[in-house]
C-alpha cells in the first residue's frame, strides 16, 4: 500500500504541474485581448481627436473664405462711392462699409484663435498617433511571443501527460478511480499530513485515521477535505514535495 501512495504522489506531481501550466496557457488569449484593447483604446482616442482637428480646420477655411469675401465686398463698396449721388445713399454706403469691417474684425480674431486651437491640437494628435503605432506593434510582438508561448505550453502539456499516462498504467484501478474523483473536486488530490495536521485545510487528523496512515496499510481521505493522505515516510527522499498548502478549494 505504500507503494501505491507513493504512485499517487509522482501522479499528483504531475497534475499539479500540468494545472498550473493549462491555467498560463489559458491565460494567453485573455492576454492578448488585453494588449489589443490597449491598442484599440489608443486608435479610438487619435482618431477622435483627428476629426476635433479636421473640424476646426474647415471651420478656419470656412471663417479665412467669409473673411476674404467682406474684403471684396468692401473693395467694391469703395469704389462706387464716387458714383452715388445723393447724400442717403453716401451715408447708407458708408455704414454698410463700417459694419463689414468690424464684421471682418470679429473674423480675424476668430481666425487667429483657431489657428491657435488648430497648433495645440495638431500637437496632441501628433502624439496620440505615435502612442497608438507604439500600442500596435507592442500587439504585433505580442501574437509573436505570445503564440510561441503557447505552442511551448502545448507540447510540455502533452509530454507531461503522456508521463501520467505511464504512471496510471502502474497504479491499481480502484484506487485511480479514487484519485480522479478527488482531483476532479479539489484540483489536487493529496495532502501532506505534517505534525498531525493536514497542510491542505489545516485541519488535525484524528489519531486513529493517522495511526493506520502511518503503518501504510490503507490509502485514507481527510475528514475535513476529503484529500488523499500521505507523510513524509511514504514518499521517497528524491521526490520534490508539491506546495499544497496554497491548493484551491479547501
Amino acid at each position: 500500500m505504500k507503494e501505491d501512495i507513493k504512485k499517487l504522489y509522482d501522479l499528483s506531481l504531475i497534475d499539479i504541474v500540468i494545472q498550473e501550466k493549462q491555467e498560463i496557457l489559458e491565460q494567453i488569449p485573455k492576454r492578448l485581448k488585453s494588449i489589443e484593447a490597449e491598442w484599440s483604446l489608443a486608435q479610438e482616442n487619435w482618431e477622435a481627436k483627428k476629426v476635433l482637428l479636421d473640424t476646426a480646420e474647415k471651420e478656419r477655411r470656412e471663417k479665412e473664405t467669409s473673411l476674404q469675401d467682406n474684403e471684396e465686398r468692401i473693395k467694391q463698396r469703395e469704389s462706387r462711392l464716387y458714383e452715388i449721388k445723393t447724400n442717403k445713399e453716401y451715408q447708407a454706403a458708408i455704414h454698410e462699409m463700417t459694419e463689414s469691417k468690424k464684421t471682418n474684425k470679429t473674423l480675424e480674431e476668430e481666425v487667429i484663435k483657431k489657428l491657435e486651437e488648430i497648433e495645440t491640437l495638431s500637437k496632441v494628435v501628433d502624439e496620440l498617433k505615435q502612442k497608438a503605432e507604439v500600442r500596435g506593434e507592442e500587439f504585433k510582438k505580442a501574437q509573436i511571443e505570445l503564440g510561441e508561448e503557447k505552442k511551448s505550453l502545448q507540447v510540455f502539456i502533452k509530454e507531461e501527460q503522456t508521463r501520467r499516462i505511464e504512471i496510471e498504467k502502474a497504479v491499481k484501478a480502484d484506487l485511480l478511480k479514487k484519485y480522479n474523483r478527488v482531483l476532479h473536486v479539489r484540483k489536487v488530490a493529496i495532502a501532506h499530513i505534517s505534525s498531525g495536521i493536514c497542510q491542505s485545510c489545516y485541519m488535525h487528523i484524528p489519531p486513529q485515521i493517522y495511526n493506520q496512515i502511518l503503518k501504510g496499510n490503507d490509502i485514507l481521505l481527510c475528514p475535513n477535505c476529503n484529500r488523499i493522505l500521505f507523510v513524509e515516510s511514504q514518499k521517497n527522499s528524491e521526490s520534490k514535495e508539491p506546495d499544497l498548502t496554497t491548493s484551491e478549494g479547501n
